[in-house]
């Protein structure tokens, strides 16, 4: 599925450092997303995924983190790090 990934240079109230979307959500039509995908320097990187462990990886390659991405809890921080929104449909 393709999704859209806003952060890290994005403030969110929840505290997360990103928010993760499907591409075309109606949500992307709402602020603060709608601002955001017109300011691609604000973030809005799409990529392919169907996991939380792919989501992880994307933002956080285990290559450059140093953490086993197969481990739940070593990977724990890392896949915290995200809001997966329901859109998504990746549990």
């Amino acid at each position: 599925m393709e999704l859209i990934s806003f952060g890290p240079n994005v403030s969110f109230k929840d505290g997360v450092t990103f928010h993760v979307h499907a591409a075309g959500c109606a949500h992307l039509r709402q602020q603060p997303y709608a601002s955001l995908v017109r300011n691609s320097d604000a973030g809005g990187d799409t990529f392919e995924a169907s996991t939380v462990a792919e989501v992880t990886e994307f933002h956080y390659p285990a290559s450059d983190f140093d953490y086993d991405p197969d481990d739940e809890v070593d990977s724990a921080a890392y896949r915290d790090d995200a809001t997966i929104f329901p859109c998504t449909k990746i549990k």
